[in-house]
């Protein structure tokens, strides 16, 4: 079965730049891109108005509109399509800023290769479907630990595919490798989480979740190491009588999602997913 081309909706005002990307995108894959182009703010904003996309590649720095208020006026227009910044190599500070704003994910101009855009693209929209998944699965009357189970096993098959893959000792359960690290790292998990939910799984979250990630990276940490955390985190509110309302048990499973979401985003900055 062929895969329908992700659309893309490229804003960027560079012609040259624009044109690196036409090229990436069209190189042969498992993966076929529709790319469309616009080079103003006002432009995207009424194209994602009338039509659907699957992912936006956002420059911040536009004629009508230069740095972070460029990913708010895009995430208003459409809160759901996934934004993936492109950024100057003298701009990343702005571009981690914009993760917190409700980017996925950031890439600097002239430095990522046509694999890394391809993949950094798909990972952008396999996060959004498994948030729809999610969704859909808790409509369904599905309980929280099978649907995030779910949600977590379609994140493994992603990365797991042909093209990628984890460190060597991902596999290996953290709590068996570090029960020490384990249980510390999950005082903060369950803190950021109980943020995180507060704010309404807004994407500016508690900044102290590039600490958690960096930390789960620096461990290799896998899908299995962050379903632990989180049914700990839930088991402990329970506990305390916490979770008397479904809807934090239903939303802390989209923070599961951001968690693993930026760790795999780590795990490529650092080399450690790799082509096979």
């Amino acid at each position: 079965m062929v895969e329908e081309p992700y659309k893309v909706l490229l804003v960027e005002d560079n012609p040259g730049d624009a044109r690196l990307v036409d090229i990436a995108l069209s190189e042969p894959g498992p993966v076929q891109f529709r790319l469309e182009r616009v080079g103003l703010l006002s432009a995207a904003l009424r194209r994602l108005e009338k039509e659907a996309f699957d992912v936006v590649l956002l420059d911040l720095s536009l004629p009508d509109s230069q740095g972070l208020d460029t990913v708010v006026a895009v995430r208003k227009q459409n809160p759901q399509v996934p934004v993936v910044v492109l950024t100057g190599l003298d701009d990343e500070r702005s571009s981690l800023e914009a993760l917190h704003m409700g980017a996925q994910d950031y890439l600097v101009k002239g430095t990522a290769t046509g694999e890394t855009l391809r993949r950094t693209i798909r990972y952008a929209v396999e996060r959004r479907k498994i948030l729809d998944d999610l969704k859909a699965l808790r409509e369904n009357g599905q309980d929280n630990e099978t649907s995030l189970r779910t949600a977590l096993a379609r994140y493994r098959q992603l990365v797991e595919n042909k093209s990628t893959t984890f460190p060597d000792d991902i596999d290996q359960p953290l709590k068996e490798r570090k029960p020490r690290f384990m249980g510390d790292i999950a005082e903060l998990y369950a803190e950021l989480m109980d943020g995180y939910v507060g704010n309404g799984c807004s994407g500016s979250a508690d900044p102290r979740l590039v600490h958690l990630v960096t930390r789960l990276g620096e461990e290799s940490a896998g899908a299995r190491d962050v379903l632990e955390l989180h049914m700990q985190a839930l088991q402990r509110k329970l506990a305390q009588g916490d979770l008397a309302q479904k809807a934090l048990a239903v939303n802390a499973q989209v923070f599961a999602v951001e968690v693993l979401g930026r760790l795999l985003t780590f795990y490529r900055r650092q080399g450690l997913v790799k082509s096979a």
